[in-house]
């Protein structure tokens, strides 16, 4: 409205109309502006969340690689850890061997000495008593044999007392034969 003059009923429904018009293609703008805003806004928001997201997405590759680093580290520190424990281990288990080894050579060396004493031992008692039986079994074949030679000899004896016996008659009877014989011719 306009100051001062008086209004005219047309004016003002011409004013009116043009008012409502104007008001309506504000409104419009003004609606559009808020779309326009909204749209650009939800453009922006969606550009934002794909940044965020993309920023996510790269952190997270990062944080991954980072991670998967981490763990390789890691695991080759364990895998030095336990490839350390497992030489100190066998070098345990070789020094226990080793120990058991000489302790096992110890022992058969000293059963060893003790079976070959025994059998030293078991030999000098077979060897006294086969010595023993030897001198024995020698005693008794003397004692056989003189006993032998003591039987022949007598019965050595006995044929040659027998046989002198017999000469000695023989002799006798000769002698006695003789005798008759020189008294015959004498």
């Amino acid at each position: 409205m306009l100051p001062g003059k008086h209004e005219d009923p047309l004016i003002k429904a011409e004013i009116d109309k043009n008012l409502k018009e104007q008001r309506k293609l504000l409104e419009q703008d003004f609606a559009r502006s808020i779309e326009e805003i909204d749209k650009n806004f939800e453009l922006k928001k969606q550009e934002i969340l794909k940044n965020n997201q993309q920023e996510i997405d790269s952190e997270k590759l990062r944080w991954d690689a980072y991670k998967r680093e981490e763990e390789k580290k890691l695991r080759a520190e364990l895998d030095a850890e336990v490839d350390q424990q497992i030489a100190v281990y066998r070098e345990k288990l070789q020094q226990e061997e080793e120990r058991e080894r000489l302790q096992l050579q110890k022992d058969s060396e000293a059963l060893l000495r003790q079976t070959e004493r025994e059998l030293e031992d078991k030999y000098e008692r077979e060897r006294a008593a086969l010595v023993e039986q030897y001198a024995r079994i020698r005693k008794t074949v003397e004692e056989t044999e003189r006993e032998r030679y003591e039987f022949e000899l007598e019965k050595f004896k006995k044929e040659q007392g027998r046989g002198l016996e017999s000469h000695k008659s023989d002799i006798e009877r000769l002698k006695g034969e003789k005798k008759k014989i020189q008294a015959e011719y004498s």
